[in-house]
């Protein structure tokens, strides 16, 4: 992936420590430095207001909050930025059930897992270009 992507913030979300550090080492690789994690979707909810992240990468099952419910409060937010964030959801399961209640929360991609560099970078070349 080419280009200057210094000044894009992504926050990564997933509630499995290996899964934050592969997401964020495959960023990174493809030149997004700055990456913030959060352990589940409450966490992300904090951080979004203080970190004010340009994508979302966020896991679908997760304590506390899931990737539905973290999208739902998102998209439901006052704040025009918070609001429409755009949010990559990754998930090891990819079900038709899964699929359809993230993409009626609001998400713009879904990542089935395992993710490869690829397949994030198609992802959010995706995105930048909309």
């Amino acid at each position: 992936m080419s280009g200057d992507f210094n000044n894009v913030r992504i926050l990564v979300v997933d509630d499995h420590e290996s899964m934050r550090r592969i997401i964020s080492t495959l960023l990174r690789a493809l030149g997004f430095p700055t990456i913030v994690e959060a352990h589940d979707g409450a966490e992300a909810l904090k951080k979004v207001t203080s970190f004010r992240p340009d994508i979302v990468i966020t896991d679908f099952n997760m304590p506390v909050l899931n990737g539905v419910a973290l999208v739902e409060h998102l998209r439901g937010s006052d704040d025009p930025a918070v609001k429409t964030v755009p949010v990559i959801m990754v998930s090891g399961h990819a079900s038709e059930p899964n699929i359809r209640a993230a993409l009626a929360a609001g998400i713009n991609e879904f990542l089935a897992k395992p993710i490869t560099g690829r397949s994030l970078a198609d992802r959010i070349k995706r995105l930048m270009a909309a």
